[in-house]
């Protein structure tokens, strides 16, 4: 097995714990008796964990290396993931879905790394394909995961999880070189930074912490939004997930080719573009199906390659090494991101489900804004 086939398995993994989690967040959280406006708060919270996890897994690289940490995280993250599937009230659901996040953030900057790494040695564009397997896992697991849930008890469905998460790690300890520790060397992009947090980081962490509210949202709450809409389609809710993964998956095994002939940056800017179009089309779909799946593939095409991208940018206009890049980028991200699922929380609570998407469309746009000054500042700094 290549290394490149055993971090393909790690991304593999991981799309399906979230994917079978995703689908069946409206039957776990019925059973723990948690409303919209908190599973918003725990989503708040375990975004933080999640940050938190994203950096940990820089420090943790400084000193461990990355065949280690993913080989551990990829069953963590299953076990942690299998767990909170059968929360027995709102308070275990709080403190077990921050514990889910913080070892999902450990799991995504050390599957991240290692990915860049590949990326390199490869000397051709190859960590989108990889996220592509992440989306594809989700959207084929979801309607999976509330089909499970609802039918056969979320206990079967944890199973799943743990089962997964085990072969993950066998092929991971199988593929992955075990890699020198990375300390990380300046670039020319990072302008002399010497290896620092440098302003182009901060603000591409800023457009990557939008990008990743956005998919929480699509994540977390188009199985709830898609439930409150037609009832009767509870068993199928995950289907939302399944447009907005798999139309995010299409794009993604493609992407690479594209970063081919356009620069990172630029992908960025018409994928923002594509994603502000797919929230607006939710917002004004308000019991139509067809307008919330559609408006979910379109934020699926245009979330495709923010992150990815944003994660090969990180060590580049930094000059750190590429989970340490990575774990920064996670922890300015943080401004959006902790924010957003309490505010769509409380506004789907107040409001319903769809006009909550203006949230993350207003955020596109400011993400827009950004883009377009870094890559003016890029070009007088060339």
């Amino acid at each position: 097995m290549t290394p490149r086939q055993a971090t393909f398995a790690a991304f593999l993994s991981f799309g399906v714990c979230v994917g079978l989690w995703s689908g069946s967040i409206p039957t776990v959280a019925g059973n723990a008796g948690v409303s919209p406006s908190a599973l918003g708060l725990a989503t708040t919270a375990s975004t933080v964990a999640t940050i938190l996890g994203l950096a940990l897994a820089g420090r943790v690289a400084r000193q461990v290396p990355i065949r280690h940490m993913l080989r551990g995280a990829v069953v963590l993250m299953a076990l942690a993931a299998a767990v909170l599937m059968n929360a027995p009230g709102q308070v275990a659901f709080f403190g077990l879905f921050i514990l889910f996040g913080l070892i999902a953030g450990f799991c995504d900057g050390t599957m991240n790394a290692e990915a860049t790494s590949v990326e390199r040695d490869l000397r051709r564009p190859v960590l989108v394909a990889f996220h592509a397997g992440t989306s594809a896992a989700m959207g084929l697991l979801a309607p999976v995961g509330s089909a499970l849930s609802e039918g056969l008890g979320t206990a079967a469905t944890a199973l799943s999880m743990i089962a997964v998460g085990l072969a993950g790690a066998a092929l991971v300890e199988r593929g992955t070189p075990l890699r020198p520790i990375e300390r990380g060397q300046p670039t020319a992009a990072a302008h002399g930074s010497g290896g620092r947090v440098t302003l182009p980081l901060i603000l591409l962490g800023l457009v990557v912490g939008v990008s990743i509210a956005g998919e929480m949202s699509a994540l977390m709450f188009s199985a709830a939004t898609i439930r409150a809409a037609a009832p009767e389609l509870a068993p199928w809710a995950g289907l939302g997930v399944l447009a907005y993964a798999l139309c995010q998956a299409a794009v993604r095994s493609l992407a690479d080719r594209v970063r081919r002939h356009v620069s990172d940056p630029v992908l960025i800017l018409g994928s923002i573009a594509l994603a502000f179009a797919g929230f607006c089309l939710i917002a004004v779909s308000s019991g139509s199906i067809v307008g919330i799946a559609a408006g979910l593939a379109i934020v699926g095409v245009g979330t495709a390659s923010i992150v990815p991208c944003g994660f090969v940018l990180a060590p580049r206009v930094s000059g750190l090494a590429a989970a340490r890049a990575i774990g920064y980028l996670s922890l300015v991200s943080a401004v959006p991101r902790i924010p957003v699922p309490w505010l769509f929380g409380a506004v789907a609570e107040t409001h319903g489900y769809p006009p909550a998407y203006l949230l993350n469309a207003a955020l596109m746009a400011i993400a827009f804004a950004i883009m377009i000054a870094m890559i003016l500042r890029a070009r007088r700094n060339p």
